[in-house]
């Protein structure tokens, strides 16, 4: 499923005017898949890290592509034990669009945004402290 997104004073608002910058993907299709490799330039291995929860956090720099494999938590539950699971994301930035890739739909951007944001780099600045504060929340709840 793919959500488009834009700046727009200094907040990211869903696209209607066809300014989208931002594209987030979540559990894409086959054909959602092979665009991504055409747009972005990856090799199937990278496409499919982004999507992969045992893939290790890395960055991957080429001239015309930063691509970033991130963590973020899913949610706990208590079944008579604690379970912490966490998934992959894809962030791929390009000098003019942000592409994120999930392999299951997640909030990354919720109506209350308190940070202002200007740029691209601030959106992935964004993604970046939202999963390390839930990561955190998380584990003060299993503490």
């Amino acid at each position: 499923m793919l959500q488009k997104y834009c700046i727009l004073n200094d907040r990211l608002v869903t696209d209607s005017e066809g300014k989208d910058t931002i594209h987030v993907y979540s559990d894409p299709t086959t054909e959602e898949r092979q665009h991504l490799i055409k747009m972005l330039d990856l090799d199937q291995h990278s496409l499919s890290s982004a999507l992969d929860p045992d893939e290790i956090s890395r960055l991957e720099l080429n001239p015309a592509l930063a691509f970033m494999i991130w963590k973020h938590p899913e949610n706990y539950s208590f079944d008579g034990e604690i379970r912490f699971n966490v998934s992959s994301i894809g962030i791929a930035l390009t000098s003019d669009q942000l592409v994120v890739i999930l392999a299951q739909k997640v909030t990354l951007f919720g109506e209350q945004q308190i940070s202002r944001m200007k740029n691209l780099i601030d959106v992935v600045l964004y993604i970046l402290s939202q999963t390390t504060r839930n990561f955190l929340e998380h584990l003060k709840v299993i503490r």
